[in-house]
């Protein structure tokens, strides 16, 4: 499709509203498909720091956006162990993706270059953002990133993984979290928000042996850029081939199904049953230290979690519906009511005091993988690391992907999630 003609003559509105209404159906389409170009690129095209590249090309130029890729060695001085220990024994490696979209400062941009004769344009996220009110403290948006391309087998502890559906699926939490922060920036929201996409690619290390239990790896939560107890300089995450362990910050880990892992902030999961979990076991490594980083570092109103974390959601609600998952009633229908304007289905499912009980351990501060109904305890564990600040779980599940043509996409990625976040937060 090359153009669009839209026939106004019925319409009521003046033109200046038609050609606003346009120009935002442009904005969050467009990051609709951004989020469909990320989950559908082909497996050996994926990586962590593709999809951080992606991220970054996209929001170059747009004022009041800073986006910085976190390598491992970085991710090692500031303890974020989970990300680290979930891509143990992979081939390529993790990354942490941030990306601020902050309206203060792409105001006092716009007005600089507003001074000097050329003023940003209104769909580069200027023109149209104000001062932050009460209602519009920070957000963070936290995405699941767990690739799988290249060459080599599905390391231990990361299977069943099973197909095509899942492997896209398990990326979609971040391509909607980087499409609806891009967005946000081009409409020029009046809100901070945050996305933080933590990245780790499933393919194995060809002829390393994943070892089996090993130590816990220390280190510390606090934010100060030290070095990490125990840590070597510049402390890998795979051990090359022939070794007998896979090195974390100089701690080793094993497969991650049984051994203890200190997370962001000092906490140590049990990772006991992840395996049967999948990637989605995985998955909660990651989310729980970009949560936890994201808590102490920018002090949000609110955590927004989004990924496809268990299978139970494509069964209960089927392909053309989400799960939100929070103990706020109100979020639970602001997120439905808008995100119904921009043609996403969401359903609000129970979030109840109880299962907090499933997440304790004997062994651990955190049960990673407790058993109980997979997307409920999954946000459950997740709140964990929230501390005090309100949580909303987004699973994707079934919706993330499509078998079929439907009257706004294609089969494989659907890009599902980021026009509804941008609706709720804009």
């Amino acid at each position: 499709m090359r153009d669009v003609h839209l026939d106004t003559s019925r319409t009521r509105l003046a033109d200046a509203d038609v050609a606003a209404a346009v120009a935002d159906g442009q904005v969050t389409g467009s990051a609709t498909a951004l989020a469909r170009d990320i989950v559908n690129a082909p497996t050996a095209t994926a990586s962590p720091a593709w999809v951080a590249g992606v991220a970054r090309d996209r929001a170059a130029g747009i004022p009041g956006v800073k986006v910085k890729v976190r390598d491992a060695d970085w991710m090692c001085r500031k303890g974020l162990t989970g990300v680290l220990a979930a891509a143990a024994g992979t081939s390529r490696p993790p990354v942490l993706l941030e990306m601020v979209w902050d309206p203060e400062k792409a105001a006092a941009s716009a007005a600089s270059s507003g001074d000097d004769g050329d003023p940003a344009s209104p769909g580069d996220g200027a023109g149209t953002v104000g001062s932050l009110g009460r209602d519009r403290a920070t957000v963070v948006l936290v995405g699941e990133g767990v690739t799988a391309g290249g060459a080599g087998a599905v390391p231990a502890g990361a299977a069943p993984w099973a197909g095509e559906e899942a492997r896209r699926c398990a990326v979609a939490g971040a391509a909607a979290v980087i499409a609806a922060v891009d967005a946000l920036a081009r409409l020029g929201a009046r809100r901070k928000v945050v996305a933080l996409v933590p990245l780790v690619d499933l393919t194995a290390v060809p002829a390393v042996a994943v070892p089996g239990a090993a130590d816990v790896p220390v280190v510390t939560g606090a934010d100060t850029g030290g070095a990490t107890a125990g840590a070597s300089a510049g402390g890998g995450v795979a051990a090359p081939p022939g070794s007998t362990g896979v090195t974390v910050c100089g701690g080793a880990v094993g497969p991650v199904d049984g051994d203890p892992v200190r997370v962001y902030g000092g906490t140590v999961v049990d990772t006991a049953g992840c395996t049967a979990a999948g990637a989605a076991g995985r998955a909660r490594l990651l989310l729980a230290d970009a949560v936890g980083y994201g808590v102490h570092k920018y002090r949000p109103s609110r955590v927004v979690t989004v990924g496809c974390l268990s299978p139970d959601t494509a069964v209960a609600l089927g392909d053309r519906t989400g799960a939100v998952v929070t103990r706020s009633r109100g979020q639970a229908q602001r997120v439905t009511r808008r995100a119904a304007r921009a043609g996403e289905r969401w359903w609000p499912l129970p979030a109840p005091t109880y299962l907090d009980a499933a997440t304790a351990s004997p062994t651990a501060d955190v049960s990673l993988c407790p058993e109980g109904p997979g997307v409920l305890v999954a946000a459950a564990v997740l709140r964990r690391f929230a501390g005090d600040t309100p949580t909303v779980h987004l699973d994707l599940g079934g919706a993330a992907t499509s078998r079929e043509c439907r009257e706004d996409t294609d089969p494989l990625g659907t890009g599902f999630g980021a026009r509804s976040l941008v609706e709720w937060l804009r």
